[in-house]
């Protein structure tokens, strides 16, 4: 919306009508020297694109979002850049629950993903997903279309998706869809920095050693004022963030949401100057790092009810007027914190 579009119109639609314009905005990232760039075709389904009288240009739509994005990366001398196909949710509910049956739900993202290969994708990136049977589909349409997958879930409702899934089971549900398991995945979007990095370590502790987890977190919580949608989350706090999902186990980490480029060069250059410390097994699933977390990233509000719930609302309560408030109690440092520390 910052480049000029309007509320309520289809991104996409841009693809057709203002390439310029997302040329430029693929530049200014491709110029951060990312590695992994992702296409125009976010709500690029045909169930999406019917909101605007789209869904005869599925087709055009998702190639020209491809091609967009691969031609600017050759003009730029970016040729190795992987040009990843973005494949959002239908928008519908599932059968039990809604009306759109699996099967034509994979059809749909075969159809996009078909799209997106041809217009040169490496990968479909299925993204924002939150329920477990729509993933499946979208796994199955891309594997049907001849393109490997990347699978992220946005973990945004009480440390939940939309539909319930709790991030520890997505390990075990990617190896579950056997044939049409995703090369990588993890999360994206989410509702804060600190709740995001509490999902995450929660999807982290139940993966393997020799899977590869993704995570791109939004700008925070954005905020409508007069001058439009402000993001708080500044280049310090992402480069900050990009460091302590590393050390949670991130193999791919980038921007979602609010992110512009000045963001990602922020979070490559923490870390390149910075070596990795990942947490130990202990540290993973240890209330204690959701309160380090907290501590410099905000409340979470998914950590409430935990076992350590004073530990992690008492500094931000009211002082008494009487200055006879609760005293907080002093945690041990985490062998994480002692290495932070350090620099």
């Amino acid at each position: 919306m910052a480049l000029g579009l309007p509320a309520g119109e289809s991104p996409e639609r841009l693809n057709l009508t203002e390439p310029q314009l997302i040329r430029r905005h693929h530049r200014a990232f491709l110029e951060t020297q990312a590695q992994i760039l992702l296409t125009n075709s976010f709500g690029g389904n045909g169930a999406r694109l019917a909101l605007h009288n789209l869904e005869s240009q599925v087709a055009a739509v998702n190639e020209a979002a491809a091609t967009l994005l691969g031609e600017e990366a050759h003009a730029c001398g970016r040729s190795e850049v992987v040009i990843a196909g973005s494949m959002g949710p239908t928008g519908e509910l599932l059968a039990p629950l809604g009306t759109l049956e699996p099967q034509a739900a994979q059809e749909l993202f075969c159809v996009q993903a078909m799209a997106l290969k041809a217009g040169g994708a490496d990968c479909a990136w299925i993204e924002t997903l939150s329920c477990p049977h729509e993933a499946r589909a979208a796994l199955a349409g891309a594997q049907e279309a001849g393109l490997p997958a990347v699978l992220t879930f946005s973990f945004d409702t009480a440390g939940c998706t939309m539909m319930g899934l709790r991030p520890e089971t997505v390990p075990q549900l990617a190896r579950d869809c056997e044939q049409t398991s995703p090369v990588a995945f993890g999360s994206n979007c989410g509702s804060g920095l600190a709740d995001f990095l509490h999902s995450f370590r929660q999807l982290a502790a139940a993966a393997r050693p020799d899977d590869i987890l993704v995570a791109r977190a939004n700008c925070g919580v954005p905020r409508h004022t007069g001058d439009g949608i402000v993001w708080p989350a500044d280049t310090a706090d992402m480069a900050d963030w990009a460091l302590w999902v590393r050390d949670l186990g991130a193999k791919i980490i980038g921007g979602c949401c609010g992110n512009q480029d000045e963001h990602i060069k922020a979070m490559a250059q923490a870390l390149a100057s910075r070596a990795a410390k990942p947490l130990s097994a202990a540290e993973l699933v240890s209330h204690e790092t959701d309160i380090v977390l907290a501590e410099r990233f905000g409340l979470p509000l998914t950590i409430q009810g935990q076992e350590k719930r004073e530990d992690v609302i008492s500094p931000l309560l009211p002082k008494p007027k009487n200055g006879r408030g609760r005293k907080r109690r002093r945690r041990p440092q985490t062998s994480h914190q002692a290495k932070a520390s350090d620099n």
